[in-house]
C-alpha cells in the first residue's frame, strides 16, 4: 500500500536512488518549500515519488500546477500514481508536470535521447529510459523539450576578439566572481535571475527567497550533491554605470567545460551581453585545457538557442517536461 513517507523514513526513501539528495538537504529543502508550497514524499514497496504544489504556478485556468519528481516507478508503480493524482488533486490540481522536485529551482526534467553520448554531467537530471516509457504508459506527453549541446571548437578567432573589444568599448565590462565578496555578488545573481527568468520562456518559474537561493545553491550548510561554484568560472556582465546586465555559470568537468546558466536581462537583450559571456566562457574552458564545451539544458525555442544553435554544434542529450491532466 502506498504511504506517505514521514521525517523518520526519509533514509530509506532515498536509498532507493543514489542520485538524490541525501535525506538531511531534503528535510531542509521540504523546510523552505513549505513555507509558501505544499510538498510530500510517497512510497509503495520499491517505488517512490515526490508531490508538490506551488500555488504561484497556476495553469491556464488558474489552478495550482501539481509536480511530480524523484521518481523511481517500479514494483506496485500503478498503485503509488494513482495515490500521487490523488494526493495533487485533493489540493485543487488539475495537471500535474514532471519530473520536477517541488519547482524548476530544484531537479527537474527527464532525458530522453543521448544516454550513451557522454556520462551524466554535474546538475544534470539522469534516468533510465525505462522511465520515459513509463511516464508515457501513464498518459503523460511531452510539454516542453530541452537540450544539451557540444562544441569542439574553441578558437578564439580574430572577429570573435574584435566584438569583444566593440563590446568593451561601449561600457560593458565582465568579470569573475569574486570569492571576497561572494554574498554581495550572489545577491546580484539572485536579483537577476528573479528579473529576468520569467514566463513564458522560463516556464513554470517563479521567484524564490534569498535565503533559499542559497540553499539551492548548497551553500547554507547543507552540500546540494550537484556542482560545486568555482568563483573563476562565474563571469558577471556590468555597464558602465555598474548596473548588472547578465551573468554565466559554468562548471570544469575536466575535459568537458559546462555552460549551465546563461542570464542577460530583459533591458540587455539584443546588446550583445550573452555573446560576450559565452566567448568569455570559451576563453576559460580553453585556458583550463578543455577540449569541448557544453551548452547545457536550454529550452529548444529559448532565447540561448540564437547563441548556441543546434545547427552549429552537436546536439549531446535531450529533455523533456512531461504533462498530463488529472
Amino acid at each position: 500500500m502506498a504511504f506517505e513517507v514521514d521525517s523518520a523514513e526519509l533514509d530509506a526513501f532515498c536509498a532507493l536512488a543514489p542520485r538524490i539528495e541525501h535525506s538531511a538537504l531534503l528535510r531542509v529543502c521540504d523546510d523552505a518549500f513549505r513555507e509558501y508550497g505544499h510538498v510530500a514524499h510517497l512510497q509503495d514497496r520499491g517505488s517512490r515519488i515526490t508531490v508538490s504544489i506551488n500555488p504561484r504556478v497556476v495553469d491556464d485556468s488558474d489552478a495550482p500546477v501539481g509536480c511530480i519528481g524523484n521518481l523511481v516507478l517500479e514494483t506496485n508503480a500503478d498503485r503509488l500514481m494513482d495515490a500521487a493524482h490523488t494526493w495533487l488533486r485533493t489540493r485543487g490540481a488539475r495537471v500535474v508536470r514532471g519530473p520536477i522536485v517541488r519547482h524548476t529551482w530544484y531537479p527537474f526534467r527527464a532525458v530522453t535521447e543521448g544516454f550513451d553520448n557522454w556520462p551524466a554531467l554535474s546538475g544534470e537530471p539522469w534516468n533510465t529510459p525505462a522511465l520515459v516509457t513509463c511516464l508515457q504508459a501513464f498518459g503523460y506527453e511531452e510539454r516542453w523539450r530541452y537540450l544539451t549541446t557540444r562544441t569542439n571548437d574553441l578558437t578564439f578567432s580574430p572577429k570573435l576578439a574584435s566584438k569583444l573589444r566593440q563590446f568593451r568599448a561601449s561600457g560593458f565590462r565582465i568579470r569573475s566572481l569574486d570569492a571576497k565578496q561572494l554574498l554581495p555578488d550572489l545577491s546580484v545573481i539572485h536579483r537577476l535571475i528573479n528579473h529576468s527568468f520569467a514566463p513564458p520562456q522560463n516556464t513554470m518559474f517563479a521567484p524564490i527567497t534569498m535565503q533559499e537561493f542559497l540553499l539551492v545553491l548548497g551553500i547554507s550548510g547543507e552540500s546540494s550533491g550537484g556542482f560545486s561554484i568555482d568563483p573563476d568560472w562565474v563571469h558577471l556582465c556590468f555597464t558602465a554605470d555598474d548596473v548588472p546586465a547578465g551573468f554565466l555559470l559554468m562548471t570544469n568537468e575536466g575535459a568537458m567545460a559546462s555552460i549551465k546558466t546563461l542570464c542577460v536581462a530583459p533591458e540587455f537583450r539584443g546588446s550583445g551581453v550573452g555573446g560576450a559571456l559565452v566567448a568569455q566562457a570559451h576563453m576559460v574552458a580553453r585556458s583550463s585545457g578543455a577540449r569541448w564545451v557544453a551548452h547545457t539544458l536550454m529550452a529548444d525555442t529559448g532565447p540561448s538557442m540564437s547563441i548556441t544553435s543546434a545547427s552549429r554544434h552537436e546536439v549531446l542529450r535531450r529533455y523533456a517536461v512531461f504533462e498530463r491532466t488529472l
